[in-house]
C-alpha cells in the first residue's frame, strides 16, 4: 500500500466516525512489572514491544498492564493498559509507576509537610506507602493515559439480574397455575427421576430457581399434601448435565444422559409441561389485558 492509498483507506474511516492513526513506532510492554533498569537503560531492552502513533511518542516511553484494584477509584482497573512518561518531576496526584525493593507499584505521588514521599492507593482496602520504608525505590514516570479493556460484566451481577428476572416470571404463575398443569402429566412419570423433566420445565419458566432440587420437593409438598411422590435429589441432581442442564428446546440425544426411547420419553413429557405452563401465563395475561381494556372504556 502506497502513500496515497493509505490517505484514501484514512479518509474513508474518518468518514465512518472513525480516528485512524498510524502506529509506526514501537515502544516497550511489560505485563508483568518493569525492571527497575528500565527506562535508564531503554537501548538495552529487548523484550515484548508494542506500536504506538506518532503523536503518542511525547507522552509514552513504555506501556504498563494493571494488575489488582488499588487504583479502582481513579478509574484504573485491573487488565488496564497505562501509557507511562518517564520523568523526574512529580506533582501530588500524579498517578505514577514506582519501583520498590524489586516491585513494581501504581499508585499516586504525594509529599507530605516533612517532605515524605508517599505512594497512595485510590482504594480503601489498601493503605499509602511511604517511600522511605524501602531500601531500592525509582520513581520511573507518570502515567498520561489509561487504555481501557473490553468492559465485562462480573457473574455474581449477571446472576442477580438473572435471579431478578426469574423471581418476576414466578410472580406470573401461581400455585393453582402450576398444580392444575402438573396433574395433567403425573400419570406420564413413571420412575422418579423422571421428576427431572418436572424440575426442567419449572426452572424454564422461572418458578424454581436453578439448582433448585430440594426446592422441587418441598413445592410438590406443599402443593400436593395429599400424594406421596418418589422424588429422588440425588437422582435429579445426575440427570442435570450436558443438554439436560439447558432449556427442553435445546436439548440433543448425543449430549443427554439418556438416549433413545428413554430420551423421547423425558423430551416429551418436559415439553408437554411446559407448554402448559406458559399456555396458562399466557390465558393469565389475556385475561388481565381484557380488564385493563375494559376499565379504559
Amino acid at each position: 500500500m502506497d502513500e496515497k492509498e493509505l490517505k484514501e483507506l484514512f479518509e474513508q474511516l474518518e468518514a465512518q466516525g472513525w480516528k485512524p492513526q498510524l502506529c509506526e513506532r514501537h515502544v516497550p510492554y511489560f505485563s508483568n512489572g518493569v525492571p527497575a533498569g528500565y527506562p535508564d537503560n531503554p537501548g538495552d531492552y529487548d523484550g515484548e514491544m508494542v506500536p504506538i502513533p506518532l503523536s503518542f511518542l511525547k507522552i509514552c516511553d513504555f506501556v504498563l498492564a494493571v494488575h489488582g484494584d488499588s487504583m479502582k477509584d481513579a478509574g484504573i482497573l485491573n487488565g488496564d493498559d497505562v501509557i507511562v512518561k518517564h520523568d523526574v518531576r512529580f506533582e501530588d496526584g500524579d498517578v505514577v509507576v514506582a519501583w520498590l525493593d524489586g516491585e513494581t507499584s501504581l499508585k499516586s505521588y504525594y509529599k507530605d509537610d516533612d517532605g515524605e514521599v508517599w505512594l497512595v492507593p485510590a482504594n480503601d482496602a489498601y493503605t499509602p506507602i511511604r517511600v522511605s520504608d524501602y531500601t531500592t525505590v525509582y520513581i520511573l514516570g507518570k502515567v498520561t493515559k489509561i487504555s481501557k479493556k473490553a468492559p465485562r460484566m462480573s457473574y455474581s451481577v449477571m446472576r442477580k439480574s438473572l435471579q431478578k428476572m426469574q423471581e418476576k416470571q414466578c410472580r406470573k404463575l401461581t400455585d393453582d397455575m402450576v398444580r392444575d398443569a402438573l396433574t395433567q402429566v403425573l400419570t406420564d412419570i413413571k420412575v422418579g427421576r423422571m421428576w427431572f423433566c418436572v424440575y426442567r420445565a419449572l426452572v424454564d419458566v422461572g418458578y424454581l430457581r436453578k439448582g433448585g432440587y430440594e426446592q422441587l420437593k418441598v413445592r410438590m409438598d406443599e402443593l400436593f399434601p395429599e400424594n406421596e411422590f418418589n422424588i429422588s435429589l440425588r437422582e435429579i441432581s445426575r440427570m442435570d448435565v450436558g443438554s439436560f442442564s439447558k432449556p427442553a428446546s435445546r436439548w440433543n440425544e448425543e449430549d443427554a444422559p439418556v438416549t433413545g426411547k428413554r430420551f423421547k420419553e423425558y423430551h416429551k413429557l418436559c415439553t408437554a409441561l411446559t407448554d402448559l405452563l406458559n399456555a396458562q401465563m399466557t390465558e393469565q395475561s389475556n385475561e388481565k389485558q381484557g380488564k385493563n381494556k375494559a376499565k379504559t372504556r
